[in-house]
């Protein structure tokens, strides 16, 4: 009875301690994995972008919004740019955070390099231009186009009225693009956390592998609790790893389900305040929620696996106690 609980006592320790080891390894091979960022995360984020940004600029922009429909102006961004585009500047970007470059001066800048997207501009600029050249009727007798009657004068051509329209549409819409933008910086000092010790992946690798040493210590310590026969040191051993696979995997579950809830209790009025509507919010609640769904998704497979560890052994655990008895 004693040794039973005392072994209780080291599977719940087991179970606590397990959850955080396995969120670090999680971590480790999903948000500071630079390949966690390439093919469908990449064509979430490309998705959601292209959603978002045909929407924004068709209300937001006077020049085009008069013009073009969002349906249209989705529709030429899907044709110009590709999800391989988007991939070309998120996994740079992550690739700085997570493997920062240290200056002279032991500085890192962190930056949106957005110049493969802003050298497609021209081809979407001459696309508006035909699309608003087809739209606008032509000016009456000898009038110019104003803001208040945009209109095609008779004595200009077709060619050249085009090109006024791109010029207009660089100098109001696309030439106010930056090509790069530093989102933040910080220096190698910020990341000290010890003498001569400084925060990075492998850092996080070692205190992973430490993390797992315990476990197996604990493990260790159960057995030398129950100490025999051998097929009950077994089933013992297999609790800690079940429950504590169990326990996580529920709680990533529920961490797979957290942006559907949460989009369900965003209030309208903080919609409104920030200039949202229904349609941008599901897009961006689509792209955390296939964030959240990879993560989740690799978590559940590493559970499935200690899963299946624990559950073997049970197994040969219970087989050992039938035949212990024969």
């Amino acid at each position: 009875m004693i040794k039973s609980i005392f072994a209780s006592f080291f599977t719940f320790i087991f179970t606590i301690f397990f959850f955080a080891s396995f969120l670090l390894f999680v971590l480790l091979n999903t948000l500071l994995d630079v390949d966690f960022y390439k093919g469908d995360l990449s064509d979430a984020f490309y998705e959601t972008t292209v959603e978002v940004s045909s929407s924004a600029i068709q209300k937001n922009s006077e020049q085009l919004g008069d013009f073009l429909t969002e349906g249209e102006i989705e529709k030429v961004l899907r044709e110009i740019v590709e999800p391989e585009d988007f991939e070309n500047v998120l996994v740079p970007f992550i690739s700085q955070i997570v493997d920062p470059v240290f200056d002279e001066q032991g500085k890192a800048v962190v930056t949106l390099d957005f110049s493969g997207l802003v050298d497609k501009f021209p081809e979407f600029s001459s696309f508006t231009a035909g699309k608003i050249m087809d739209t606008l009727p032509e000016c009456e007798g000898s009038s110019l186009p104003t803001e208040e009657n945009p209109c095609v004068p008779k004595d200009v051509s077709r060619k050249d009225f085009e090109e006024m329209i791109l010029t207009v549409l660089d100098q109001g819409v696309f030439s106010s693009m930056p090509t790069e933008v530093k989102v933040f910086e910080f220096y190698e000092d910020d990341l000290e956390v010890g003498d001569g010790i400084n925060l990075n992946k492998d850092l996080l690798w070692k205190v992973w592998w430490m993390s797992l040493s315990v476990l197996m210590l604990f493990l260790v310590i159960i057995a030398l609790i129950i100490l025999k026969p051998w097929h009950r040191i077994v089933r013992w051993i297999s609790k800690p790893l079940i429950s504590s696979s169990l326990v996580t995997g529920v709680l990533f579950l529920v961490l797979y389900q957290l942006p559907s809830f949460a989009s369900q209790m965003i209030p309208e009025e903080a919609l409104d305040q920030a200039a949202l509507d229904q349609e941008q919010v599901e897009s961006m609640v689509y792209f955390v929620g296939k964030f959240m769904s990879l993560m989740a998704g690799k978590a559940l497979l590493y559970v499935a696996v200690v899963f299946s560890i624990g559950l073997g052994l049970l197994i040969i655990g219970l087989w050992g106690k039938h035949h212990d008895h024969e």
